[in-house]
């Protein structure tokens, strides 16, 4: 299981904060800021809210990376 973290609706983009705690509070590991990073760059979406496909192909290298590194996949 891995919790990950989505940018609160607002003009500046982060993450809400409850999603820290909430990974801590339950022991999950925590992908924080990766969207705030894809939806923060224009070439990496496809509108206010959305990845476009290379926005979402950079999404899913971090959950692999994220993956290995908690052992699930090698």
């Amino acid at each position: 299981v891995l919790l990950v973290g989505v940018p609160k609706p607002s003009l500046i983009l982060a993450d809400a904060p409850f999603y820290e705690q909430l990974a801590t509070s339950l022991q999950v590991p925590l992908l924080g800021g990766q969207l705030v990073e894809i939806l923060g760059d224009r070439d990496l979406k496809a509108d206010a809210a959305h990845p476009n496909a290379r926005g979402y192909e950079q999404l899913a290298q971090a959950l692999a990376e994220l993956l290995r590194q908690t052992g699930a996949i090698q």
